[in-house]
């Protein structure tokens, strides 16, 4: 319990950070959509008279051809939606692969382990720490974004859409914090730390993208959680594919599984 609260309070002060640039960035984003949305016709205009290649990028990284910014939910995920599913992530991930790695890279592994606890309890007090740290900036965030959703409406939204659209980045987040976690088991410099989760938040972003933008690159969906709660899909059906929260959860167990195993087994330097 005393390392959970360590963790936490030394966590804290780059909670409050992100959450500050996250809702005001999505804040600032989503007061424009009173003015945006009138002149939508004007913008749909625009991006027609693009070239076919540039529309389909836009398509599969906005779903501008499922979504309508005259909608408030269309707007959100085109304009808000990669603000909070991308800073959300590089957080998670960078929170959770230093959660363990700063230990040795720290030099204070020698400390912890002197301590009555059992290399299981100091992996479980650091599980604890992140799963708090996303909860909460997604909470936070979700009641900042309802916040101005009721501020901005034009007419009543669907609560349960909404809901959905807050609990995906959430489910996002807490997959790429367990692939950072697992991560930190392996790697103890901080620079190489940062690099690494910046590095595959992107590479996974980039593969979603490429994959809705040619049928034959259509697989690399797979290897992008950024798919698996795209907005575009979740606003027009109103629900989670099934298969993808089914991949979700493999993920997280399998990741948090191996890095109790690698963990209690690796060679740690003092």
């Amino acid at each position: 319990m005393n390392l959970l609260l360590r963790e936490l309070n030394i966590n804290k002060k780059g909670l409050i950070l992100w959450g500050i640039i996250i809702i005001a960035l999505v804040s600032s984003v989503m007061f424009l959509y009173p003015s945006m949305a009138d002149d939508a016709a004007n913008m749909m205009d625009m991006v027609n008279g693009m070239p076919e290649g540039v529309r389909a990028f836009y398509n599969s990284a906005f779903g501008l051809d499922r979504l309508s910014i005259t909608d408030i939910f269309g707007f959100y995920a085109m304009y808000v939606g990669l603000f909070v599913m991308l800073l959300g992530s590089i957080y998670a991930i960078m929170l959770s692969a230093g959660l363990l790695s700063k230990e040795e890279g720290e030099k204070t592994i020698e400390f912890l382990l002197a301590k009555p606890l059992t290399r299981r309890e100091i992996v479980t007090s650091k599980l604890l720490s992140y799963l708090f740290n996303v909860f909460i900036l997604n909470l936070v965030l979700g009641l900042a974004v309802f916040a101005v959703f009721q501020i901005i409406k034009r007419e009543p939204f669907s609560i349960t859409t909404f809901l959905l659209i807050i609990v995906a980045p959430f489910l996002l987040h807490l997959t790429f914090a367990s692939i950072g976690f697992l991560l930190s088991t392996f790697i103890t410099k901080s620079k190489t730390v940062l690099s690494a989760s910046l590095g595959i938040v992107f590479l996974t972003y980039f593969c979603g993208i490429i994959s809705g933008m040619t049928e034959s690159m259509g697989w690399l969906k797979w290897l992008s959680p950024f798919k698996y709660v795209e907005p575009a899909d979740i606003i027009p059906t109103g629900r989670i594919d099934l298969i993808y929260l089914i991949l979700i959860l493999i993920i997280n167990v399998f990741c948090i599984g191996l890095t109790y195993y690698f963990y209690e087994r690796k060679d740690i330097t003092v």
